[in-house]
């Protein structure tokens, strides 16, 4: 069995396409890992039946524990799961074959395999009309385009066994994307299948600008730790790993608020019409239509 450890909040028409997406490619269930979601995130997981279970959890920082026990509940020592890929609820695995090809190739000391993503960006030439995913049509040519602004490690799926072997409580800052206490001799590299929808619109910009803090943990030390109780979470430090692009939305935001925040995504973060065509004869941006012609011709 080939199963997806998703951790999600406030997403629910997106998580719903998710889900949908990876039960029809390659994944037996998924586990769904709700971060205290206020909408209609529960319902939707249920729709699924047994294919979805759901849990929620309050403490963001504790979301590695929870995909791990939820792992755990789904093998329950049968060892009826071969591998467990980690994503968010933007990420779709999209392979060009069928994905548990690509997984029994993998050598028997493989215990992972980390496959490139795709970062797609709104334009304003995007369609009107349709879901998320058949309006994006936009992609960065890789981590080196000055527009990219996400991750470039890529997801990873892992051999089940190996990656239940690691404590429940363990913790890695990559743990989304590679693990650090993976073999690197026995990580394998796949191709890029990876779509990723990081920014859906301008409403969801402006929650993920605002959720940036929640990756911030309290300091240690009674002084510290007053200080940062007292002080709103809006004028708190962003973590002093946080990468570039992410410190600059969260300086828009201490110095000129959400209307701060809404005037970026219009005026910076969305691609302008009139400089489409011009990124992608730099090599900036690719045309990539390939999920969101199949995703039209899918039956809502």
């Amino acid at each position: 069995m080939i199963v997806l450890l998703l951790v999600t909040k406030n997403e629910g028409t997106l998580l719903r396409e998710n889900l949908r997406h990876h039960l029809n490619n390659g994944f037996d269930r998924i586990a769904v890992a709700d971060n205290c979601s206020t909408d209609t995130t529960r319902e939707i997981a249920n729709e699924f039946k047994d294919a979805v279970v759901w849990r929620s959890f309050d403490n963001f920082h504790a979301r590695q524990t929870v995909r791990h026990e939820m792992l755990h509940s789904l093998d329950d020592g049968r060892g009826d799961v071969a591998w467990a890929g980690i994503a968010d609820t933007d990420e779709f695995f999209w392979p060009s074959e069928p994905l548990r090809d690509i997984l029994d190739r993998a050598t028997p000391s493989t215990v992972a395999i980390n496959f490139g993503a795709k970062l797609f960006l709104p334009t304003a030439v995007d369609p009107q009309v349709g879901s998320l995913i058949e309006r994006r049509r936009y992609r960065t040519s890789g981590g080196g385009s000055p527009l990219h602004t996400s991750y470039v490690a890529g997801k990873t799926v892992y051999r089940a066994e190996w990656l239940m072997s690691i404590p429940t409580d363990h913790w890695c800052a990559r743990h989304e994307h590679l693990c650090m206490d993976a073999p690197t001799d026995r990580v394998a590299t796949g191709p890029d299948i990876v779509n990723h929808y990081m920014i859906q619109d301008e409403d969801q910009f402006v929650e993920k600008v605002v959720r940036l803090i929640e990756w911030a943990k309290p300091p240690k030390g009674m002084k510290a730790q007053i200080k940062w109780r007292t002080t709103p979470k809006r004028m708190r430090p962003l973590p002093h790993w946080t990468e570039p692009w992410k410190k600059v939305w969260w300086g828009v935001y201490q110095s000129d608020g959400i209307q701060g925040i809404r005037s970026y995504y219009r005026n910076s973060y969305v691609v302008p019409a009139d400089d489409v065509a011009r990124h992608v004869s730099d090599g900036n941006l690719t045309y990539d239509d390939g999920l969101a012609i199949a995703r039209s011709q899918v039956q809502p």
